[in-house]
């Protein structure tokens, strides 16, 4: 954690206060992307299974290479991090997707507590800044957030797909203060839907200015409040040199990048 500080451009590290979450989770969402790149070179290879980083590991790589990887790692890092800056964070088990009649758990974000109320910062949406757990809240940005709590007790955050604008629900089932809870969930997730959600490369990753990057399929998109750019990239070429120029990954990474299956 020790190079972190300067890594996220901080004169100092930050205080546990709401001004130091939103300096850290602003810092954070413009530079870890939320990407599969290690896991397709690691499925391209072959394996069975793709273990998962540890906090230490997952900011190195993620300073060295500029790459990150999928929720379970990166919010456990996160989680990490701002426990090291004295937070009180914890990790959330969440079901992300509609409602099918089983709960089972999908996803993980970090929860954390200023004063009497908690925070969410999700190292998928990369909102920027916290979103308040309190029921009603509504918050615009590159795309709208509405935090209610369900009647059967459940807190549910709506909001809409950076690309697709389609409607986005993240449920929270349980909070956990032990990362390893949400390692062996990577685990649990490594199935045939595994596999097939990581046959194609995506990267998403927040900019200075407020907007979000996309890379999917060859194409780069650009999101903001007001809507979405595309870019069509020509060839494997470009696509690469895009991942460089706009994400900060670094040559070395993106030259292992395997074709879409």
């Amino acid at each position: 954690m020790e190079h972190a500080t300067e890594w996220l451009g901080l004169s100092e590290p930050p205080t546990p206060t709401l001004d130091g979450l939103r300096q850290v989770y602003s810092r954070w969402c413009t530079r870890v992307p939320f990407d599969n790149l290690l896991i397709r070179q690691s499925l391209a290879a072959g394996a069975r299974v793709v273990q998962g980083m540890r906090p230490e590991e997952f900011l190195r790589t993620a300073r060295e290479q500029g790459v990150g990887n999928l929720c379970m790692e990166s919010a456990e890092a996160l989680h990490a991090l701002l426990s090291a800056y004295g937070f009180d964070a914890a990790l959330g088990l969440c079901q992300i997707g509609a409602d099918s009649g089983t709960l089972r758990a999908n996803h993980v974000t970090v929860l954390v507590a200023i004063g009497t109320t908690r925070y969410i910062v999700d190292t998928t949406l990369l909102t920027g800044f916290p979103l308040p757990l309190v029921h009603g809240a509504r918050l615009s940005g590159v795309a709208p957030y509405a935090v209610d709590r369900h009647p059967n007790g459940f807190w549910e955050l709506s909001t809409l797909t950076l690309v697709g604008r389609k409607p986005k629900l993240i449920r929270l089932l349980a909070v956990t203060r032990v990362p390893e809870v949400s390692e062996a969930l990577y685990q649990s997730l490594q199935g045939p839907d595994y596999r097939a959600a990581n046959s194609v490369f995506f990267a998403q990753l927040g900019t200075d200015d407020g907007a979000i990057l996309t890379f999917s399929r060859g194409s780069l998109y650009r999101t903001t409040s007001s809507g979405i750019e595309h870019t069509a990239l020509p060839d494997t070429a470009a696509a690469r040199q895009s991942l460089v120029d706009n994400f900060g990954m670094s040559p070395s990474a993106t030259s292992k990048l395997p074709p879409d299956t």
